[in-house]
């Protein structure tokens, strides 16, 4: 019997050394004429379940006023595909969001503000992003 625990602490080992490893993609995102002072980063890590938790850092957006909000966006060739939503009070902000969307189609990130107004199609009010 100790034979075999040995021998399942060997195959365990050899597992985990053989699994693919999942690593962050820390993405750096700056603002843009609408938001000239925004300055943080993204990072991306892939979850066991597959989906992509994303962690937004970023100051310097301007505080969302009512009727207001932020979406953060994975962009790609395909479009765009949103993360989430959020406000701010014009502080440093820190988030985090999970998406299913994949990130080697959607390697880029934007930060829109956007009209509380139903529609989900991105606002051409892009305040930060990536690249």
């Amino acid at each position: 019997s100790g034979g075999a625990l040995v021998g399942a602490a060997a195959v365990l080992a050899i597992t985990l050394l053989a699994s693919p490893a999942r690593v962050a993609d820390r993405i750096a995102l700056t603002g843009s004429s609408l938001a000239p002072a925004a300055a943080g980063s993204a990072v991306l890590e892939p979850m066991a379940d597959g989906s992509i938790r994303v962690d937004l850092a970023i100051s310097g957006l301007p505080r969302s006023d009512a009727g207001h909000f932020y979406e953060l966006w994975l962009v790609g060739e395909r479009g765009r595909v949103s993360a989430g939503t959020f406000r701010s009070d014009g502080g440093p902000l820190v988030r985090s969001f999970m998406t299913a969307a994949d990130p080697a189609a959607y390697p880029r990130i934007g930060i829109t503000l956007e009209t509380d107004d139903g529609n989900p199609a991105a606002s051409d009010q892009r305040v930060a992003g990536s690249g």
